[in-house]
């Protein structure tokens, strides 16, 4: 199944557990947000909209981007601020980026893709700027037949020792623990970085 498609709109739409945006505006997107500097947020693969929608809801200045044109159109038909893009290009995006979200997105790329990814957000952030990944522990990532890349904490600070970004802080969410992301899926591995330009 191709990430793009309609099929995996569906899939998406389909495959969350009932009282998963009760969770994720209560107990997660808040914790999500705090990392985040003044100023606008980019949602950088922003699936089915749920944190653009958090972001509206709780008065930020927010646009999103997307590969898939099916969640781009259902999102605009719900009036949020979003493009077709490609997270390895960032081409719809002219401003500099002071705050991003990539939320179950990097561990759907190779590793040449995630090298674009990272040299797409150096060429297009502010200094200082913020970017949280979130990305699925070892159960969630064996989970999903559209993973292809399980990444981990050395391959983030590799990449941000490659493109001038900074690691910050990494936490796992809900429990703080690599073990319990080996046998819970729905565990998340969060990294905060943060951009310098010289």
């Amino acid at each position: 199944m191709e990430t793009n498609s309609e099929d995996y709109k569906k899939h998406l739409e389909e495959k969350y557990l009932p009282g998963r945006d009760m969770y994720l505006n209560t107990f997660f997107y808040p914790k999500i947000v705090k990392q985040f500097n003044k100023g606008p947020v980019v949602d950088l693969g922003f699936g089915t909209g749920a944190f653009l929608r958090y972001l509206k809801s709780k008065g930020y200045e927010f646009s999103g981007i997307d590969s898939n044109p099916y969640l781009v159109d259902m999102n605009k038909k719900n009036g949020l601020d979003v493009s077709l893009d490609d997270v390895t290009v960032l081409s719809s995006i002219s401003k500099p980026i002071q705050n991003a979200i990539c939320d179950n997105v990097l561990e759907h790329l190779d590793m040449e893709q995630i090298n674009s990814f990272f040299a797409a957000c150096k060429s297009k952030y502010a200094k200082d700027g913020i970017l949280v990944v979130i990305v699925p522990d070892k159960k969630g990532y064996q989970r999903d037949p559209t993973h292809k890349t399980f990444v981990t904490k050395e391959i983030i600070s590799d990449f941000c020792k490659k493109h001038g970004a900074q690691l910050i802080d990494s936490f796992c969410h809900p429990f703080n623990s690599r073990f319990v992301g080996s046998i819970l899926y729905l565990n998340m591995q969060v990294f905060v970085m943060k951009f310098s330009k010289t």
